[in-house]
């Protein structure tokens, strides 16, 4: 049997309504089921989503599934990869599909070139009026590192956008942190912290799907919007730690503290528009005060969200902004 040169691993929780679609999606292709394995991470789920998945492993070879208590998609990921034998790692979430006949492109301009991670683009699928988006942003047109590819380019913060090399998650111990949302962020910048190859594969072979609602990143559901803000003070706290602040711009870390004020726009942005009291959103900003939000500081952002970090470097303008947007919302549910 030949050696697995691409190991897709796909956490399920919840999802029969599209694993099918998924699944059949990344068998749909043009390479050797023996050259690829999917390893499906059944994240104790409740549904009949593995019930499906078991159908159609009696048809495809190549689905390994593996089990294991209920712990979120960080921690199904990082399961799913004590599993994986592939030369490159692919993480897919289960509630999207890829288009066919797309690995044999991925694999083999991994392999040609040896690279450690290709990158690549997706569309936005918009479920509510079956609008296809393709997302557009600077990427590079020849090999870089890490480092070049963070000073130059836009950085693409999701899991799903690049296939990377196996060796880099054992040999640096890369996984994702367990309990948080937005577990992507931080994960990027330790990936691409050790990459000295990065190639960028001009293609949209991924389609992510955009709900309305319900999903948890959009729900307004309290414990949620605590978890998610929680999440960013985590991110946060934890780039301004691994990644030192210098002036040597030949440094890593340099740029890794660029992107991380960019995070932290994301993360104060997030305190504005979310629907939380006002006495919570006002501990919450002496919180991110601790970890140094303000001023967000010298970032990757450009025209409209640059000029907003400006309001935001200032925690009594930004305080101002909290109370203003806070009133006009509780103005509107009148």
């Amino acid at each position: 049997m030949e050696a697995k040169v691409l190991s897709i691993i796909l956490p399920v929780y919840q999802v029969e309504k599209y694993i099918e679609k998924c699944i059949i999606s990344i068998e749909q292709q043009d390479i050797s089921r023996d050259l690829y394995e999917l390893i499906v991470v059944n994240d104790g789920t409740k549904d009949n989503s593995i019930k499906l998945v078991e159908d159609l492993q009696k048809k495809y070879s190549n689905i390994n599934i593996v089990h294991k208590e209920n712990g979120g998609l960080s921690s199904a990921r990082n399961f799913g990869l004590k599993y994986a034998t592939g030369k490159y790692i692919w993480f897919i979430d289960s509630d999207d599909y890829i288009d066919p006949c797309t690995l044999k492109k991925l694999v083999t301009e991994a392999t040609t070139y040896d690279l450690d991670l290709l990158c690549f683009s997706n569309k936005d699928i918009f479920i509510s009026n079956k609008k296809t988006v393709y997302p557009k942003s600077k990427k590079p047109k020849e090999i870089v590192s890490g480092l070049e590819f963070l000073k130059n380019y836009e950085l693409g913060v999701v899991a799903w956008a690049h296939i990377a090399r196996k060796e880099l998650y054992d040999k640096h111990n890369i996984s994702f942190t367990e309990g948080i949302y937005h577990e992507d962020y931080e994960y990027i910048l330790t990936l691409y912290k050790y990459c000295s190859k990065i190639k960028y594969l001009d293609i949209h072979p991924y389609n992510y799907i955009i709900k309305t609602g319900g999903t948890i990143t959009t729900s307004n559901n309290i414990s949620h919007i605590r978890k998610r803000l929680d999440s960013w003070l985590h991110i946060i706290n934890s780039i301004n730690e691994s990644y030192p602040t210098t002036q040597n711009k030949k440094d890593y870390n340099y740029y890794a503290r660029l992107w991380g004020n960019t995070f932290k726009y994301h993360a104060l942005s997030a305190l504005v528009l979310l629907p939380l009291p006002i006495h919570e959103k006002k501990i919450y900003i002496r919180k991110f005060q601790k970890i140094n939000c303000f001023p967000i500081g010298k970032s990757c952002l450009k025209g409209r969200r640059r000029f907003i970090a400006l309001l935001y470097n200032n925690p009594t303008i930004f305080t101002f902004i909290v109370y203003i947007k806070n009133y006009f919302d509780r103005r509107k549910s009148l």
